[in-house]
Parts: C-alpha cells; structure tokens; sequence
C-alpha cells in the first residue's frame, strides 16, 4: 500500500504570537476542565486539510501550494478575541478570532482550494472562516467556561506579519500531534499589504 502523509496547508504563528495566544488559552483553561487543549507549540491557522497524500503526489502539492500565493502580497494578521463554535453556550470548538487580515487569509484560502483541485482533493464544503482552534469541548461547557469566553470577547491578542504558507505534515501520537514543515511559498515583499495582492 501506497504510503501517506497527513497533511495540511496553514500559516504559522511567530514565537511572540504564540505566546499572547497562549496567554489567552491559559485564561481559559483555568475556567474549563473537559476541554482538549491545543499544545501552544503547534499553534497554527489551517488554510486547507488534506488528510493522507500519497508521497508520490506531495511534489505537486507543494508546487501547488507555491502557484497558489504567487503574486500574493505580505499582510498583517491581527488575533482579537475568544469564541466559540457554534456559541459559548454550547460550545464545541473553543477559538481565537482575527480582525485584520480575515479578508486576506480567506483569498488565501481561496487560491489553495483552486489549486488543489486538480490534484483529487475536494473542495470545502463550508466557507472559510478565519480562525485559530485553541481547544476542543470534550463534554457540556459549564458555565465558567462560557463566562471566559464573553469576557475575553473583545481581548486584544497580538499581530504578525504573514510572510509564507506552509505545506505541513501531521503525525498523531499518543501525546498529541507533531508538525512538521514540509515546503514554506513566500509571499511577495510589499510596502502596502493592506489589499489581497495581485
């Protein structure tokens, strides 16, 4: 049998981004037991999940990857708040959002669906939303955890440049899942990054 990779396609966090997101995750992990915490070290914003690639099809992703932000310009990504899918209620995915950036993270997104297409892998089937999983509800919030997320609603989180997508490969363990970076596509150098690029 063929071997595969699991993979995904996502933009990294810097070391300083990192650390202000897990500052926010250590707020809420204080109001909430039954949730799976994302290891702060594999932080990241999934633009595409792939799941199990044949080796022999990896170059093409990574080729695709790179055509897809192609021309792109650099913009700045800003974390802002707590959420929660599908509310802090009865929340299942426990998230941080974005403000600036959201419009640019999502073309990305865009492009990377075109260009894996081709290659087998369907598109998504729900529209891209720009954020970043901090944890997974294991049983029914309790009210603590649903009182940290209203309260850090509006939390101000950190910014970073956006400067590559990566190709990233995923192996589950018993202690959790490793990242490994497989191929950065840089995005182009550009004085005002403020629109989607060319």
């Amino acid at each position: 049998m063929a071997e595969r990779i699991r993979t995904f396609i996502a933009v990294n966090l810097t070391d300083e981004l990192r650390a202000q997101a897990a500052a926010i995750q250590q707020e809420l992990r204080a109001a909430a037991a039954s949730v799976k915490w994302v290891d702060p070290a594999g932080m990241h914003f999934t633009l595409k999940f792939l799941g199990g690639v044949e080796a022999g099809l990896m170059d093409g992703v990574i080729a695709g990857n790179a055509a897809a932000v192609d021309g792109q310009a650099e913009f700045d990504l800003t974390l802002h708040g707590a959420g929660a899918f599908p509310r802090p209620g009865s929340a299942r995915v426990v998230w941080v959002g974005v403000t600036a950036g959201a419009e640019q993270m999502a073309e990305l997104a865009r492009r990377i669906e075109q260009a894996m297409t081709p290659l087998g892998f369907p598109p998504e089937k729900r529209p891209f939303s720009a954020h970043m999983t901090l944890g997974r509800v294991k049983a029914p919030p309790g009210s603590g955890l649903r009182e940290a997320i209203e309260r850090l609603r509006e939390a101000p989180v950190g910014t970073m440049r956006v400067t590559s997508v990566a190709v990233m490969k995923s192996e589950l363990t018993p202690r959790g899942a490793i990242y490994t970076r497989l191929a950065d596509a840089r995005l182009s150098p550009a004085a005002d990054a403020g629109g989607e690029g060319a």
